[in-house]
Order: C-alpha cells, then sequence, then structure tokens
C-alpha cells in the first residue's frame, strides 16, 4: 500500500449466519495490509460498543493479525493500534479472534471495495471541483 492511497474499510455482524450490522469507512494513509485490517477491527469495535454488543467473535483473512491480537506481545507494527483494540477488548462479556478463508470473508472483502470506490469516487469529485472551480487563472 502506498502512503497517500485510500483504503476502504469495512465489517460485517452475524448472528447464526444472519446479517445484522455492518459498517465502512475509507481512510488515507495506511502503509500495509496488516495495518488497513487492525484498523478494521479497531473500527468495528467501536461500532459493536456503541450497539451494545457484548458478545464478539472477530473473523479475519489475515491470519498474522489474528496471531498479533490473541498474542501476549504488542507487535512492532500495530503497537498503539494494538493496545486500542486490547483496552476496548474489556468491553465484552466475550470477545475473540479467528482466522478465516478469504473465500469465507466475501461479504466484508465486498464491502470494503465498494467503499474504496466511493472513497476514489468522491475524492476526485472533490478534486474537480477545486480545480474547476470559479478560479479566473488560466492553465497552460
Amino acid at each position: 500500500m502506498q502512503r497517500g492511497r485510500t483504503t476502504g474499510l469495512a465489517w460485517v455482524f452475524k448472528r447464526s449466519e444472519i446479517q445484522f450490522g455492518k459498517g465502512s469507512k475509507g481512510i488515507r494513509n495506511i502503509g500495509s495490509p496488516l495495518m488497513a485490517e487492525a484498523s478494521a477491527v479497531l473500527s468495528a469495535i467501536q461500532h459493536a460498543i456503541e450497539l451494545g454488543i457484548r458478545h464478539l467473535h472477530f473473523a479475519s483473512d489475515l491470519s498474522s493479525l489474528i496471531k498479533a491480537l490473541n498474542s501476549e506481545t504488542l507487535s512492532k507494527e500495530l503497537h498503539g493500534i494494538q493496545y486500542d483494540i486490547l483496552h476496548l477488548s474489556f468491553n465484552f462479556d466475550v470477545l475473540s479472534f479467528n482466522f478465516i478463508s478469504r473465500a469465507s470473508n466475501k461479504a466484508a472483502d465486498v464491502l470494503a471495495k465498494e467503499t474504496l470506490r466511493r472513497s476514489r469516487d468522491k475524492q476526485i469529485q472533490r478534486d474537480d471541483e477545486y480545480f474547476d472551480g470559479d478560479n479566473d487563472n488560466d492553465a497552460s
């Protein structure tokens, strides 16, 4: 991932394979897929707390993130965000982090890609407004 680029984050809440909530957002300046996935987990935890969810089982297709979150040691790359996730975990009666295949994580993946597309469209629109606005200067 390149700095300055937008990344789409998404999460889906399910109970017995039935979706009952979801969230997404586009963010900038994420340095790696690991940080992007950790940011999505943090956002999902914050959303779950707002919804009053007390039992939460996370599933991610990024095994290095699952290993880091289940570890007692803070990861160098994730140090701050991992601390935030673990600190917020005290808001839950049950919280677990589990690995799943990418094929099993399709709903969140599709939502993240759609969020990224929408974020890029908005950025392009903002850029167009900036360059095409009431600008009296001529471009050469």
